[in-house]
């Protein structure tokens, strides 16, 4: 009776083990998800950056400035769809984000109730649009520029071919999936291109502030979505709290004035 006890158990033990180990290789064929909170949720008190850059005037345009002290000025009144939160992607504008299981699809979820400062609303189209001009020259939204950030990123533009006949970019194209949702396709697998594009260069503007004329300058309109609005001075980008941001815990208390190089 001992004997065939113990023959049981080590049966039973064994499917416990094969069934746990076709578990863990179904886990590993399902896609990446997204768990990570966006960064500016938090019940700490919103408080005005106490270093504020000398930012340039010459062009407000996230996609053609290569100063570090403009783009942190930038970042404080426009947003892209993730940010780093110690180093880790986490929610920005994208709510959520899975990745394929080959690493070449990105599908963001965007947030909903989201407005630019120009009053438009978020939505896929408008992402595609800002991704599409980064990518494409012959996006009415391109204008002039070399658009360093994004080769410095990504390798090229749309119709770049490396010298193995490849594609010279990594990124492939985006699409529109519905009103809140994009994919983007890559060439191959980036491995950190979350962090990529948390980068200010990759911020998404409005399109109607985008097409307004003179959009990066003094005579453009505010295209950005983040907890501030800004508006050009005599000598200085005067930031505001923006009443309307989506995250109600991250709406600053105080506005600032960046002075201008």
């Amino acid at each position: 009776m001992k004997q065939k006890t113990s023959t049981l158990l080590i049966t039973l033990l064994l499917i416990v083990l094969i069934l746990a180990a076709c578990s863990g290789q179904q886990a590993t064929e399902a896609v990446a998800v997204n768990t990570q909170q966006p960064a500016a949720a938090t019940d700490a008190a919103p408080v005005v950056p106490a270093e504020m850059p000398a930012a340039s005037e010459a062009t407000f345009d996230s996609a053609l400035v290569t100063d570090v002290d403009t783009l942190k000025a930038l970042s404080y009144a426009y947003e892209g769809l993730v940010t780093l939160t110690d180093g880790q992607p986490a929610g920005a504008l994208a709510e959520s984000w899975t990745v394929s299981e080959d690493g070449l699809d990105y599908i963001f979820n965007l947030r909903v109730g989201v407005k630019f400062h120009d009053g438009s609303d978020l939505n896929a189209d408008i992402v595609v649009a800002n991704f599409t001009r980064w990518f494409d020259p012959a996006s009415p939204f391109r204008g002039d520029g070399a658009y360093a950030s994004w080769k410095n990123a990504f390798g090229g533009f749309k119709g770049e071919v490396a010298a193995d006949g490849k594609p010279a970019s990594s990124y492939d194209g985006v699409e529109k999936q519905d009103a809140f949702t994009v994919v983007v396709h890559l060439n191959r697998p980036v491995e950190d291109f979350l962090n990529k594009i948390a980068d200010p260069a990759f911020v998404i503007a409005s399109t109607s502030a985008m097409s307004a004329g003179g959009f990066g300058t003094s005579a453009g309109v505010d295209g950005g979505s983040g907890a501030y609005t800004f508006s050009f001075g005599d000598s200085a980008i005067n930031f505001e709290p923006n009443s309307g941001y989506w995250n109600k815990d991250a709406i600053p208390s105080a506005g600032m004035s960046v002075p201008t190089k």
